[in-house]
């Protein structure tokens, strides 16, 4: 699969995408009730500079590793129209 990344937050769109697409996810019950404010306090911890980068990246990617690729396929599908309105 390939991957693009932009700085996208708060500058194109008006939310954070990691945290929506983890919220997507966890409401969709394909991540564990409370990986959102997991992420959230992994933000949070970046922010204060209490961790850095790559550390954010893992905590925002790595669960993704548990999901099969093609469950995750649609639900990036699925995610993509559900922000698609506020783009």
């Amino acid at each position: 699969m390939d991957l693009a990344l932009f700085d996208l937050d708060h500058t194109l769109i008006p939310f954070d995408s990691g945290l929506a697409l983890t919220r997507h996810l966890v409401a969709s019950g394909l991540l564990a009730p409370g990986d959102d404010d997991r992420l959230l306090q992994c933000c949070r911890r970046y922010v204060a500079g209490e961790i850095d980068l790559a550390a954010l990246h893992a905590a925002t990617v790595g669960p993704l590793a548990d999901i099969d690729p093609d469950v995750l396929q649609v639900a990036l599908r699925d995610f993509e129209h559900a922000i698609a309105p506020q783009v």
